[in-house]
C-alpha cells in the first residue's frame, strides 16, 4: 500500500505547473523574455541605412503585463536606445525568403 503525501505535498501538486499568465517581469531589472544581438536600420524615404552600433533586441514583460519591444545599445554607457510597447496579434516574427 503507498503512503499518502502529506497535506503540503498535496497542496503543492494541485497547483499547476504551468499557469495561464506567466509572472511579470520587472522592467527595471535586465531579465528578458528573449535577448539575441541585433543590428537596426532606419529608413528615410525609400532609402534603407544600417546604424554601424551593436545592439541586442530584448522582448520584456513588465509589472502591468505588457510587453516590450526593445533595442539596447550594446557595450560600455549602452542604454534602451527603442522601447515599443507590444499589444497582441498587433505584431509577429515572421521569415524573410531570401534574406
Amino acid at each position: 500500500r503507498r503512503p499518502q503525501p502529506s497535506p503540503q505535498k498535496r497542496a503543492m501538486a494541485s497547483e499547476s505547473l504551468f499557469p495561464s499568465a506567466s509572472p511579470p517581469i520587472d522592467a527595471s531589472s535586465t531579465a528578458a523574455a528573449v535577448s539575441f544581438r541585433a543590428g537596426k536600420m532606419t529608413l528615410s524615404g525609400t532609402t534603407v541605412t544600417a546604424d554601424p552600433r551593436k545592439g541586442r533586441v530584448e522582448i520584456v514583460t513588465d509589472a502591468d503585463a505588457l510587453t516590450h519591444f526593445r533595442w539596447v545599445l550594446r557595450g560600455e554607457g549602452g542604454g534602451v536606445e527603442e522601447d515599443l510597447i507590444v499589444f497582441p496579434d498587433e505584431a509577429e516574427w515572421v521569415r524573410l525568403e531570401g534574406a
